[in-house]
C-alpha cells in the first residue's frame, strides 16, 4: 500500500470527524515545554544535604530550583515596576 501511494484508515477511526470551529482554536492552548535533561555538578554537601533525606532527593533539587527561579522572577518584577514609579515620578 505504501508504494502505491495509498493511504490507510485505521477501521476503529469514527467514520466522519466534524470539522473544528473557530471557538476550538480560541480555546487551544499549547501544551507545556518538554523537561530537560541536564548533567549537574554539585558540591559534595550540597548533594548529600537532599540524599541524606532519602529517595526523591532529584525531586527535591528541582522543587528548590523552581522557587529560586520564580523569586528571582518576582524580584524582577518588582524592580521593574519601582523604576517605572520612579521614571512616572515628576520628582
Amino acid at each position: 500500500m505504501r508504494e502505491a501511494g495509498e493511504l490507510s484508515q485505521d477501521p476503529s477511526a469514527p467514520a466522519s470527524v466534524e470539522p473544528l470551529d473557530a471557538g476550538f482554536w480560541e480555546k487551544a492552548r499549547l501544551p507545556a515545554a518538554a523537561r530537560c535533561s541536564v548533567h549537574l555538578k554539585l558540591d559534595p554537601e550540597v548533594f548529600h544535604s537532599f540524599k541524606r533525606k532519602g529517595k526523591g532527593h532529584l525531586t527535591r533539587m528541582k522543587y528548590v530550583l523552581k522557587a529560586y527561579v520564580r523569586t528571582q522572577s518576582w524580584r524582577a518584577a518588582r524592580l521593574k515596576h519601582r523604576i517605572i514609579a520612579t521614571l512616572d515620578s515628576p520628582w
